[in-house]
Order: structure tokens, then sequence, then C-alpha cells
């Protein structure tokens, strides 16, 4: 990663009242509960990239969450550059990557923006998703001790 765009990383870090490591590279921060990490491209040196965690499932997810998640990243692949992805940990994040070079304090802030919006959009659905489970696990179990004589 160059110079410059470190220095970019620092002045919005300090721009936002941010703690800033005058030594790290990584943009690292929480918003209304959310993870938000902005760096250097592990594989592509003139590339950064930016990931928001959207939330953790308490168990594996069941497949129509998965289902969900794929159906989600389908259609709006050809409308913006975020993906979705769901690590082994149950964690669930959007990330996108961007033109290291091109990167401005303005830039940066519609791209962490953006990323924001659409996680807390996500994780919105997600956690409809795993309420509607919980209710449906619950009205399964009371059905359950039901007995019909």
């Amino acid at each position: 990663m160059n110079i410059s765009c470190t220095a970019v990383l620092q002045a919005f870090g300090l721009a936002h009242g941010l703690a800033i490591d005058p030594e790290a590279s990584m943009l690292e921060f929480e918003f209304q509960g959310l993870s938000v990490i902005v760096g250097p491209h592990p594989v592509h040196a003139d590339r950064l990239i930016a990931e928001v965690d959207v939330i953790e499932f308490d168990d594996e997810p069941d497949a129509g969450q998965l289902s969900l998640l794929l159906r989600i990243n389908e259609a709006a692949r050809f409308e913006h550059e975020w993906s979705i992805v769901l690590d082994g940990e149950r964690r669930v994040a959007l990330y996108t990557t961007a033109p290291a070079a091109l990167v401005t304090i303005a830039a940066l802030e519609q791209l962490i923006t953006d990323g924001i919006d659409r996680a807390l959009a996500l994780q919105s659905v997600l956690d409809a998703t795993q309420d509607a489970d919980r209710k449906s696990t619950r009205l399964n179990s009371s059905h359950a001790n039901i007995s019909y004589a």
C-alpha cells in the first residue's frame, strides 16, 4: 500500500475522532455495533479492502438462511461492488475493494458510509430470519408437549 493511502486512512480517522496509531496501515472502528475495517488488500497491493461485520449467527445457519445470503449476493452483483461473506466462525460480513491510488478522504467516507448502510439493511433482514426461526422453534416445542386423547 502506498504512503498516500495510509495518510488518507489516518486523516479520515483523525477527522472522525478515532484513535490512530501512526504506524498502523489499517483503519478499524465500531459504528452502531458494526465493526469496520479498511486497509491494504492482502493480495493486490494497488487496492484497499473495506469490510463491515454484519452479524454472527449463534448456531450454524440453516439452509434457508444460506440460500437467502446467496440470493442477495446474486441479485446485487451487478448493482454494486459489495459482496456478502460467511466465515468459519459463522460471522457474516460485507466487503469491497477500491483502487488505493484514487482514494481521497471524501471517497473513503462515501465507501464506508455505503458499507455501513448496506450492513445495517442486511443485519435487519438476518435478524428477522433469526427471530422467525426462534418463534418457529418455540411453537414446534409447545405443540410437541400437547397430547391428544
